[in-house]
């Protein structure tokens, strides 16, 4: 996704853990659209279920011993090792050897394990599967560039002379737009046809220019139903319109719960 299809600079994934989900995200900083990320990542799963198929065994061994090697490496530091226990008690699990046990179980993982839980959790072909997906846009970008105030002036037929001071003013103009389309609309109708003397005809589509980049220089981003990736499991897209209702309409999981009795931990006695 980053060096083949050269999504963006920011690409990368891993795991996304909760109290008590576990889910596999990607997360992507590009400059195309969400909808269209998010379809390559869709396509980009749905390919890796024959790769997953293809690999041999030798190289699933191969990947089961650097997980394994991963997991009971030796900690570095105090920061390290009070860092990993403390994110045990923060998780409220206290299990203090989980590496120990996750170790214990890759060595024991076949390759059809790992196809049947890719095929039921993470295929987007799989019935089974649940996904969200978080748009964030960013709100503001950089300033127009130059050529594009350039393009939008030339249509406005004027001499050379008001034209290089016509770039100037709308640049400053789109430099403060954003809080009233309608007024700044209105102004800049003003702005073409008693100031540069614009003729009527050419105004409309001039403003619609204007608008199109303002729109660009704000941020502005409308979703589009049509590029929306398509469900291969055929399930329903919900758009999450307000999160906190969203999670009040959400069925409760049972909590977090000690791996060990907490009483093996404690450590009464009196130190001298």
């Amino acid at each position: 996704l980053r060096t083949k299809e050269q999504l963006g600079y920011v690409v990368f994934s891993g795991v996304r853990s909760g109290s008590t989900t576990y889910g596999f995200r990607f997360l992507i900083q590009s400059e195309k659209t969400c909808q269209y990320l998010e379809s390559r990542i869709e396509g980009f799963l749905s390919g890796y279920a024959d790769t997953l198929e293809n690999i041999s065994d030798a190289d699933f061994e191969s990947h089961k011993r650097s997980l394994v090697i991963k997991r009971l490496e030796k900690l570095k530091n105090l920061d390290q090792e009070s860092g990993r226990h403390w994110n045990q008690i923060c998780n409220e699990y206290f299990d203090f050897e989980l590496a120990q046990q996750d170790a214990a179980h890759v060595k024991q993982l076949t390759k059809s394990d790992m196809i049947d839980f890719f095929e039921q959790y993470i295929n987007p072909a799989s019935p089974a599967r649940a996904k969200i997906a978080v748009y964030l846009v960013a709100q503001a970008t950089s300033d127009v560039s130059t050529k594009q105030i350039s393009e939008l002036v030339k249509t406005l037929d004027i001499s050379a002379d008001r034209a290089s001071q016509a770039a100037t003013d709308l640049q400053a103009r789109l430099s403060a737009a954003g809080h009233d389309e309608e007024k700044e609309i209105k102004g800049l109708r003003n702005y073409l046809l008693h100031e540069l003397n614009v003729a009527e005809s050419k105004i409309d589509t001039a403003v619609e220019a204007w608008k199109a980049l303002s729109k660009k220089k704000n941020g502005t981003v409308e979703l589009d139903q049509d590029q929306e990736p398509p469900s291969l499991n055929g399930s329903k897209r919900v758009l999450i319109g307000n999160v906190r209702d969203f999670k009040a309409g959400l069925a409760a999981t049972a909590g977090a719960r000690p791996a060990k009795d907490l009483g093996e931990f404690e450590d009464l006695d009196s130190k001298l």
